[in-house]
């Protein structure tokens, strides 16, 4: 189920992305995927999409994953 809510986010974070910027559906369904950092850029290159862009949003992604998760891991242990 966690999955499924996860796919759903996606998509539709996918999709207003696409609307508000224009960039195509696409490019930013890759730039969403969760995948290694070599391989989407590289990937980008193939699909013919921005490599910098698709790299910007991997590394804001694991950014927020670093920050984050051990803010929340922390505030769940003390509860």
């Amino acid at each position: 189920m966690v999955t499924f809510i996860g796919l759903v986010v996606f998509l539709i974070l996918a999709y207003l992305v696409h609307r508000l910027t224009g960039v195509d559906i696409f490019v930013v369904l890759v730039a969403f995927a969760p995948g290694g950092f070599e391989t989407m850029v590289a990937m980008s290159s193939l699909v013919g999409a921005d490599p910098a862009y698709i790299a910007i949003h991997h590394i804001t992604r694991l950014f927020f994953l670093s920050v984050f998760v051990p803010i929340i891991l922390i505030e769940k242990q003390k509860s």
